[in-house]
C-alpha cells in the first residue's frame, strides 16, 4: 500500500506479491524489489500493470542493490552463503 505523509486512507493498493528490499525507481513511478528467490530485480508500476522483470541473473544470491544518484547506473552485491558442519571426536 502507499500511504499520503498526511493523516489520511491509502493511496494506493499494489495487488502484487512483492518481495523484499524495496527501492523507489529514479522516476518514482515504480516500486523495484528483490524476488522471492532472492535472484533477481522486479519493478512494479505504481499504477498498476504487471511487474517487470530488470535483471536475468542466473545462480548465486542477490543480496542488495540500488540506483546511482543520477539514476543512471544499477548497483548491486551478489554471492553465495556457504556453511559447514564439522564433527570432531575424541578431540584431546
Amino acid at each position: 500500500m502507499l500511504l499520503p505523509f498526511e493523516e489520511g486512507p491509502p493511496t494506493k493498493r499494489l495487488k502484487t506479491s512483492i518481495g523484499n528490499a524495496l527501492h523507489w525507481t529514479p522516476d518514482g513511478r515504480a516500486l523495484m524489489y528483490i524476488d522471492n528467490y532472492r535472484s533477481n530485480i522486479w519493478s512494479q508500476n505504481v499504477n498498476g500493470g504487471n511487474p517487470v522483470q530488470l535483471t536475468a541473473f542466473q545462480g548465486d544470491q542477490l543480496f542488495h542493490y540500488d540506483y546511482s544518484p543520477d539514476g543512471k547506473w544499477l548497483a548491486f552485491a551478489r554471492g553465495r552463503i556457504t556453511t559447514d558442519v564439522v564433527l570432531i571426536n575424541n578431540f584431546k
